[in-house]
């Protein structure tokens, strides 16, 4: 995955938006997540690119432009041309476009839709060298548990006998002993994967537009 600052995944956009879709996605199918995570992709990428919007440009204008039957009203349109902005970068640009067509298939699909059906594509949506979807995969399966320890633990406060969650190896014992929490554990690892990898591109867009407007008001001053 794209290299960021350990500062820009701190930002409070980083940080409303990762709850954001950690809260959202949890909450979803896996067909809806794959939609969810498009649509606000699609978003993303309005809200950056208005960001370098010319500054005698409407809000009708801009309006007229992302509408739906408008130069930029599909998740492709806004793609392709924040790439010609420069504000999205060869990797994540690969991987919109890999996310779009999930996007399609997803909401054209008959059958019931899996992520775990679609890894191949999912891997190399988010596989841009040097083992990065293993590193994606590796830190989504951590803060995934992080997240079910601190909550498992904070309800085993709760009973009156021991806490049977107290520590990660007795969650371990707890989790190895049914199959079937494992498997759920799973589903919600490849939903947790996909948000972090979004989230990832996502945060990358914002930095590269804070440094176009950045270098625009540098060149206004020479």
């Amino acid at each position: 995955m794209e290299q960021l600052d350990e500062h820009i995944l701190e930002s409070e956009y980083a940080l409303k938006l990762y709850e954001k879709l950690g809260s959202e996605m949890r909450k979803e199918s896996d067909r809806g997540a794959l939609l969810l995570s498009a649509e606000i992709a699609s978003q993303a990428l309005l809200d950056e690119i208005s960001r370098l919007r010319p500054a005698y440009f409407t809000q009708k204008q801009i309006d007229t432009l992302f509408d739906y039957s408008g130069f930029l009203g599909s998740l492709s349109a806004r793609i392709h041309h924040a790439a010609f902005q420069g504000i999205l970068l060869e990797g994540p640009y690969r991987a919109l476009n890999i996310l779009r067509k999930l996007r399609n298939k997803a909401a054209h699909s008959d059958s019931k839709f899996s992520l775990s059906d679609n890894t191949d594509q999912i891997k190399s949506m988010f596989d841009l060298g040097l083992g990065s979807h293993a590193a994606l995969r590796k830190s989504s399966l951590e803060a995934l548990l992080d997240e079910l320890y601190s909550n498992l633990r904070a309800l085993g406060e709760t009973y009156d006998f021991e806490n049977p969650f107290d520590t990660r190896e007795k969650l371990a014992n707890i989790l190895q002993q049914r199959p079937q929490s494992l498997e759920k554990l799973q589903n919600n690892l490849e939903k947790f994967e996909l948000a972090v990898g979004i989230w990832i591109i996502l945060v990358g867009l914002h930095a590269q537009t804070d440094k176009i407007i950045d270098l625009r008001k540098q060149a206004s001053r020479a």
